[in-house]
């Protein structure tokens, strides 16, 4: 996600510092479910996905609801080419967005299902959680998430051959 203290010290270009300062503070409070979520975030910039994965799933048993580390999870799976394993985290990530009310969360778990099915083959599964995703991102005005979503839409569209469609 955007901001917070590993992209500051990204910023800096000195994310072992940032992996310094969260791994200090896990030790000073070792169930800071944010403490893990942050040195995700710096292991990501690192592209260090297992490290990154681990931090993320700690945060998750410390804190069921911070959805930012679900986030984190999926997105280092996501990278790694994981699709099932950005499915199933994806899934988990709606229900709880849902239930919390966390509608920014609730278009990007519904974006992430749909990318998952688009890439597993399952077109009219990807149309329908994109499709949610897009009403989502424009009901809470997240333009990024919108775009993103419709180049998403996009490649669905390609993908069964209804050009028309593939376009806004």
């Amino acid at each position: 996600h955007r901001g917070g203290l590993p992209e500051v010290y990204r910023a800096k270009k000195d994310l072992d510092s940032a992996i310094d300062f969260f791994t200090q503070l896990i030790e000073e409070q070792p169930r800071n479910a944010c403490a893990y979520y942050g040195l995700a975030r710096s292991h990501i910039r690192k592209f260090q996905w297992e490290e990154a994965q681990n931090h993320a799933r700690k945060a998750i048993e410390l804190d069921p609801e911070l959805t930012l580390a679900y986030h984190a999870q999926i997105f280092t799976y996501f990278s790694t080419s994981r699709n099932k394993k950005v499915l199933e985290l994806s899934e988990t990530l709606l229900k709880v967005a849902n239930r919390i009310d966390d509608l920014e969360m609730s278009a990007y778990a519904n974006m992430m299902i749909g990318t998952s099915y688009r890439q597993l083959g399952n077109y009219l599964k990807a149309l329908q959680y994109l499709s949610v995703a897009l009403k989502t991102a424009k009901t809470i005005g997240d333009k990024t998430r919108e775009a993103v979503t419709l180049n998403n839409l996009a490649n669905v569209y390609y993908s069964l051959g209804d050009f028309g469609k593939a376009l806004p």
